[in-house]
């Protein structure tokens, strides 16, 4: 797998070979354990297992076959209320222990980008 993303992100082919899922398709998740999507070959039929529930649709290769996406301009305010938000959900969860006074001393957009991380495991991509 790790290969195969090596493969694509040096060959500047990883939007033909990913697709894009909707997370509003599936509604709220109410916990913060680890959840797994699966998808056949062709990156149709995608399935969130924990609780069965289907995608409604999957996007795949590339732009032209991609959702409409909300904007949202990433402004300092959004960062804010972004951090805040996270923070409140963090300390409400189990990672409270993630909420330490040093992460409370960084910026907004260090704070998120920690909680995103350590929390969600996941990250974000500010692209133009």
């Amino acid at each position: 797998m790790s290969h195969e993303l090596e493969t694509n992100f040096r060959g500047a082919s990883i939007a033909p070979n990913a697709i894009l899922l909707d997370p509003l398709d599936i509604g709220d998740i109410a916990d913060n354990e680890r959840h797994n999507i699966t998808y056949d070959a062709f990156g149709q039929n995608p399935t969130l297992h924990s609780e069965p529930r289907r995608f409604q649709r999957a996007y795949g290769g590339g732009k032209e076959n991609a959702p409409e996406l909300k904007q949202q301009p990433v402004t300092a305010a959004y960062v804010e209320a972004l951090s805040e938000e996270l923070v409140r959900r963090t300390r409400d969860s189990k990672f409270r222990a993630s909420v330490t006074k040093e992460l409370e001393r960084g910026s907004p957009t260090e704070r998120a980008q920690v909680l995103l991380g350590r929390v969600y495991q996941v990250t974000w991509l500010l692209l133009p």
